[in-house]
């Protein structure tokens, strides 16, 4: 457990550091500095020192796909969300009209990031069977295409306004359906919103998620 103690010592220890003191002053005013707090946290001296909170909003596992048929000029995409209980908590179809399959993928990444953020999502993980999406939107992979580093960008911003996120690849056999609401949005040419349990909660409903 990190105690105030740990916290305090390794601010006074980048203090010196950025103040470009030699090794043995930086050492000394370390000792010095632990024993002083020693003492101030043992008198209880500490209440003021806000310890780091652990986020307590739902963890969450995104199924994403998007797909186009240029013959016909239409394309779609389809999130569905589950919690941590493999309960179903969203599912959407997002009609695209015309544009790229890589396109569509990114929509439906973003259609659930959105989401997953109005339900105060502490935990993310993104699941799809495109391996491009998966490996550019990790930085495994750099992304080159005018059209298409927008929209990673985009996805990025939103990933990174949740605490703990990761996207990772998977079998088009384990993605069916997000594949079927992507389909169903190129077929009936609408967005259709299926299943939205994800209003911002607070506390206790948050935490039970």
């Amino acid at each position: 457990m990190t105690t105030p103690v740990d916290t305090a010592a390794k601010l006074a220890f980048a203090d010196a550091v950025l103040k470009s003191e030699d090794e043995t002053t930086i050492l000394t005013i370390l000792g010095k500095t632990v024993v002083e707090l020693s003492e101030k946290y043992r008198r209880g001296g500490f209440a003021s020192i806000e310890q780091p909170t652990t986020p307590t909003g739902p963890r969450l596992t995104a199924y994403v796909d998007g797909g186009a048929r240029m013959d016909r000029k239409v394309a779609g995409c389809g999130a569905v969300i589950r919690n941590h209980t493999q309960e179903l908590v969203y599912s959407g179809s997002f009609f695209l009209g015309e544009t790229t399959s890589n396109r569509a993928e990114y929509y439906g990444l973003i259609r659930a990031a959105e989401a997953a953020l109005t339900g105060n999502a502490s935990q993310f993980s993104v699941r799809t069977d495109s391996m491009l999406l998966a490996m550019q939107v990790s930085g495994k992979w750099k992304t080159k295409h005018p059209e298409i580093k927008p929209l990673r960008d985009k996805a990025l911003a939103l990933l990174n306004r949740i605490p703990r996120w990761d996207i990772s690849h998977i079998p088009r056999s384990q993605n069916d359906e997000a594949d079927a609401l992507a389909t169903r949005a190129m077929d009936e040419r609408r967005d259709e919103v299926t299943v939205d349990r994800l209003l911002p909660r607070t506390g206790d409903d948050t935490a039970a998620a």
